[in-house]
């Protein structure tokens, strides 16, 4: 019986030598000895072998299933290139995945490695299955009670709009959209543009148009104003500002990381507000004046943001999971004709998590602070 036991523990004994050898070479150091610990602690216990990280050259990167986007736009969210030293357990391969999804031009995108032409070296596979890319953002339809040029409160009215746009116009991943807003005596239409690679550059870039025709309603009760075409002070039930607003902004963006990016924009709008000369309300037993924030006549609003962005969701829409933070700064342009000197800071952060059972949380903070004479459209209102 213990001639028959010997071969085997040989062949084991050869075994586990080799298993040593291999080891000692994959860390750099000679093997092990078959009658020691590959690694002994200071107490004399045996301490796991370390663990071994696999390192290949990118020999290059494959795109498949992309049927009308062009590859370089599929190239643009992945930031390796060739003879990059890749890892397959790499967390950023999971966040350009993500990132592909975030676009919302592609259904369904994987990641995958390719033995390469010579040892060591990969090809990076990138999978994508396209989607429709015209996007409904925004149905509006509803009644609202309104007032009219006197003050004076009309019936029930109907408003509407909607908001339409082109997510991969012409397979190169161009935005192109607009929306309009039409209700009793009031108008609002704006169109948008965003080339995420301009020119074939890193660089990204956005604009607007708009153009608005609207009206705002001051005072809660008992509102007294001077008719701003010079008739008898008036006492109504909303003291009423008509205005006029015509401009747009340009912007340039760039990529921080593959999940973060920076924007700055200007915006220039000229502003014709026709207001009351003067209004006060009732509040309370106290009758107080009313701010308009608007200048009456012509006015300028001239001002420069900047935008930083991080993102990490799965999809665009309905994520299930990930990360969607944003932190915006304006700071109003006097040197530039601005006629409203203000600051506004605004952070949103919003956090998906899946549950068990097929259902999403979502968390959504939001936070705000304004300074100096901003016009009413820029302000927060609590709804």
């Amino acid at each position: 019986m213990a001639s028959r036991l010997r071969p085997a523990v040989g062949v084991i004994t050869r075994r586990w030598l080799r298993r040593g050898a291999l080891l000692g070479l994959l860390a750099g150091s000679s093997p092990a000895r078959a009658d020691e610990p590959d690694e002994v602690s200071a107490a004399g216990v045996e301490a796991p072998a370390p663990k071994v990280s696999l390192h290949y050259e990118l020999e290059g990167i494959e795109v498949r299933g992309n049927v009308r986007t062009t590859r370089a736009v599929v190239l643009r969210y992945v930031p390796f290139k060739a003879g990059t030293t890749l890892e397959p357990d790499d967390p950023e391969l999971e966040l350009i995945r993500y990132r592909l999804l975030g676009t919302g031009f592609f259904r369904r995108a994987s990641l995958s490695l390719r033995r390469g032409s010579k040892r060591g070296a990969v090809v990076l596979i990138v999978d994508v299955q396209e989607r429709n890319t015209v996007v409904v953002n925004d149905l509006w339809l509803g009644l609202s009670a309104t007032a009219d040029d006197k003050g004076n409160t009309r019936p029930l009215s109907a408003y509407g709009g909607a908001d339409v746009s082109e997510t991969n116009a012409f397979g190169r991943g161009i935005t192109l959209g607009g929306g309009f807003v039409v209700a009793d005596g009031q108008l609002g239409l704006r169109l948008r543009y965003l080339d995420p690679a301009f020119l074939g550059s890193s660089w990204m870039t956005q604009g607007t148009l708009l153009y608005s025709v609207a009206r705002e309603f001051y005072g809660i009760r008992a509102v007294s104003y001077d008719d701003p075409n010079g008739g008898a002070e008036r006492v109504e039930d909303f003291a009423v500002a008509s205005y006029r607003r015509v401009g747009g902004s340009v912007g340039a963006g760039r990529d921080l990381s593959v999940s973060s990016q920076l924007w700055v924009d200007y915006r220039l709008e000229r502003i014709s507000a026709q207001l009351p000369l003067a209004a006060s309300h009732a509040r309370g037993s106290e009758r107080e004046p009313l701010a308009f924030d608007l200048n009456p006549g012509q006015s300028f609003l001239s001002s420069a943001r900047a935008t930083y962005i991080f993102d990490t969701r799965d999809a665009p829409s309905l994520p299930t999971r990930g990360w969607f933070l944003t932190l915006a700064a304006d700071v109003s342009l006097a040197p530039f004709g601005s006629s409203y000197p203000f600051e506004k800071l605004q952070l949103r952060a919003s956090r998906w998590w899946p549950l068990r059972w097929g259902h999403v949380v979502r968390a959504e903070l939001f936070a705000g602070a304004i300074g100096g004479s901003a016009p009413i459209y820029e302000k927060f209102y609590v709804a």
